[in-house]
């Protein structure tokens, strides 16, 4: 069968210049791991990533129509089902002999409405690579074609979807879920990621300038899943097992990678890494021993009870570059709330570690969790300053399905607003109205404070020498983010004089 996997993007993403130019696309790695592991099964994929490729939905359709695919599986995240709709709805209006999979996460947790709503005709929940390769198998074979064999009695035909696990499906207006499938135990079996799919060298992959990175990283898994439980985040739902690959094979990858594509960058899209001191050891003796630390330079997410000075060092020795932590709050009672068994004290030792060892420090931070008050808000913007981060984010939080927090309020929420859920970049746009806000506090006391918690945090006459001084973000963008900071600013100062006399405004910092 001929495959196409579409990468779609959010709204904002497709039509909004501002968006990718402040939050340039990363590289489609899920995509490209699952047409890894169709093309090894013997059939022909196209993956189509629609933000970097500047594609209308009706520029999509074409070139679906163009490739002449008999499937099209959908990445759907809750930040672009909105998109995904509009895509689904032209999918069906312009070529309706065509199927549609969708897969990842919003996919496997909204199954049952995507399926009776017709949105999708088939939905691969969880780990996709063997229950997608295995429905891509089953349908070549005519399965799932009405009237093509007998359900259920096991002859060809749509009785045999059944025994795919993780699969859901219909059958007539029936909608069946078949039973989950295990986690991939071992990952390296996986091939590597079919990255001759991607346009590698595509200008929109090119820089990331939020953390001063002006070149392709390229992306490497070495574990999948988390342990902890935080309760913002959805992937220890969706990943309910740690999985750590092997080392020497994940150094085996970089390699072969540095080799045929020249990449100068490395990223880990793991939930963290390294996983111990050991494994980080482990990671950087090997990269050292194959000269690789001078070839490459790399970047990773830790958490800031993982780190030490001695590790740290170590791993800048073997080309760490910038290090990236969930700081989350400033506030060690909100911390505590949000499940993230780390203190305020760590945060500090581990900053000061990269700082120590001479790698940049990207900070999350998070403005709105349970328990936040305005105070607490100006705790976590006061305390990014405290931490001397390269950079920073603060991000309004958001009650993503699948998360914990989600399932607090979801009886509250309307869940279709799908635009609704996105907090990375309204402070850039300020045009979106938030899904909901602590007790205590409003929707526009937090976008409030996450304006001007950016401007505070980058406008310091320090921050700005750092940059200048050390080259790490180009005159350009240290210009056109100044523009974005001031005019959230400019919308601050308007809506407070929009405010009727008895409103509540945030503390003065």
């Amino acid at each position: 069968m001929k495959v196409a996997l579409i990468v779609p993007g959010s709204k904002a993403g497709v039509t909004s210049p501002r968006y990718r130019e402040l939050f340039p696309h990363l590289l489609p790695m899920s995509a490209a791991y699952l047409g890894a592991v169709l093309e090894k099964g013997g059939h022909e994929v196209v993956l189509v990533d629609q933000v970097v490729r500047r594609l209308s939905n009706a520029d999509l359709v074409q070139v679906l129509r163009r490739e002449r695919v008999n499937l099209v599986g959908i990445s759907l995240l809750t930040t672009t089902v909105s998109n995904v709709l509009d895509i689904v709805a032209l999918i069906r209006k312009e070529l309706p002999g065509i199927r549609i999979l969708m897969g990842n996460h919003h996919a496997s947790l909204f199954a049952q409405d995507l399926l009776a709503n017709g949105v999708a005709d088939f939905v691969v929940r969880g780990e996709g690579e063997a229950t997608l390769l295995e429905t891509v198998d089953a349908l070549e074979r005519g399965d799932g074609n009405p009237g093509n064999g007998n359900p259920g009695n096991g002859a060809p035909g749509s009785g045999n979807l059944g025994r795919i696990l993780g699969l859901s499906w219909k059958r007539g207006d029936e909608v069946i879920h078949n039973p989950q499938r295990p986690v991939i135990a071992d990952l390296d079996s996986l091939p590597h990621p079919a990255w001759h799919l991607v346009d590698l060298f595509n200008p929109q992959y090119m820089e990331l300038p939020i953390i001063g990175v002006y070149s392709t990283p390229l992306s490497v898994m070495a574990s999948r899943g988390c342990p902890f439980h935080c309760v913002f985040c959805s992937q220890d739902t969706q990943y309910k097992k740690v999985r750590l690959r092997d080392t020497v094979k994940v150094v085996d990858e970089i390699e072969e990678l540095v080799n045929r594509y020249r990449f100068e960058w490395i990223s880990f899209n793991d939930a963290y890494f390294p996983w111990t001191k050991r494994q980080g050891f482990e990671f950087a003796d090997e990269l050292i021993r194959r000269g690789l630390h001078k070839r490459i330079r790399w970047i990773t997410e830790s958490r800031v009870d993982m780190v030490d000075d001695e590790l740290m060092r170590k791993l800048r020795e073997s080309g760490l570059s910038v290090i990236f932590y969930g700081f989350e709050s400033g506030n060690q009672r909100v911390l505590d709330l949000a499940g993230k068994r780390t203190t305020l004290a760590q945060a500090e030792k581990a900053a000061k570690a990269a700082r120590n060892a001479g790698v940049l420090v990207m900070g999350f931070f998070m403005l709105g969790l349970p328990g936040d008050t305005v105070a607490s808000c100006w705790d976590t913007v006061n305390f990014a300053i405290k931490l001397d981060c390269d950079f920073a984010k603060f991000a309004v939080t958001v009650p993503y399905p699948g998360s914990a927090l989600y399932e607090r309020q979801k009886d509250r929420i309307d869940s279709t607003q799908f635009e609704k859920f996105t907090s990375w970049y309204n402070w850039a746009s300020g045009d979106e109205e938030l899904l909901s806000a602590p007790e205590g506090m409003t929707v526009q006391e937090l976008l409030s404070i996450q304006r001007a918690g950016m401007l505070k945090f980058y406008a310091r006459p320090t921050q700005v020498w750092r940059h200048l001084v050390r080259g790490t973000l180009k005159p350009g963008h240290m210009v056109y983010g100044a523009t974005v900071l001031l005019e959230g600013a400019l919308r601050n100062v308007v809506g407070r004089a929009r405010k009727a006399v008895g409103s509540r405004r945030p503390a003065t910092p």
